[in-house]
């Protein structure tokens, strides 16, 4: 992928209510759109310029979607501190754009779990988002460079200003890294309930401390 100036936003969402507006928004202000599967299709069908995960990573999506955004063209950027000289560098030398938008919302896996009659497990096991926690934990941790809103949660305003897009957030922008992570923490509780019943048992516990090399 060739570097290119312009800012550029990644958007990723299962549930895709105001998600054209959001895009068309970003894209006035001159924001380059990446987006992944049905979004970018959406997208796409509404008249906007998309550009593919794949087209960025170099890499086809696989296993009917399961490995898309699981890149380092896509986490290099939402991890890239720019604050630090030998972030913004490396950053620069992999010819990496940086993302400073990410929409986001997860599968609703908890929806699914209460679905009557019961989705078979198989079924439920892809409700398992991978893709999208890893995505929403990279833009709060690097909130300081990313901007991370979970659509349809949080409606963004746009306004601009001669060659300086400004983003007017309806919640404090501090607001966001924050129920970005609350999000996460709370849907792998439900993922571990329910992998319990899938299971048919509790997953056998290791006494062993945690060690880095070991995660």
């Amino acid at each position: 992928m060739e570097p290119t100036a312009r800012p550029r936003a990644l958007l990723s969402v299962y549930d895709k209510t105001g998600i054209i507006e959001f895009a068309k928004g970003l894209s006035d202000l001159g924001y380059e759109l990446v987006s992944t599967g049905g979004t970018a299709r959406k997208l796409r069908e509404a008249g906007l310029d998309v550009i593919g995960v794949s087209d960025v990573t170099g890499h086809p999506e696989i296993f009917d979607g399961r490995v898309k955004s699981l890149h380092p063209a896509i986490h290099g950027p939402l991890l890239c501190r720019l604050e630090k000289e030998e972030d913004a560098k490396g950053l620069d030398e992999l010819g990496y754009p940086m993302i400073e938008v990410v929409a986001c919302n997860l599968y609703p896996f908890s929806d699914a779990a209460a679905t009557e009659p019961p989705l078979a497990d198989l079924e439920l096991l892809e409700m398992v988002d991978i893709g999208g926690p890893t995505m929403v934990r990279a833009s709060a941790k690097n909130h300081k460079n990313v901007i991370i809103s979970l659509l349809p949660a949080f409606l963004i305003l746009f306004t601009s200003f001669p060659q300086s897009p400004v983003l007017v957030l309806s919640t404090p922008l501090a607001k966001c890294p924050k129920s970005a992570a609350k999000v996460c923490c709370k849907i792998s509780p439900q993922i571990k309930s329910d992998r319990h019943s899938i299971l048919g048992h509790e997953p056998v516990r290791s006494n062993r401390a945690a060690r880095p090399e070991a995660r």
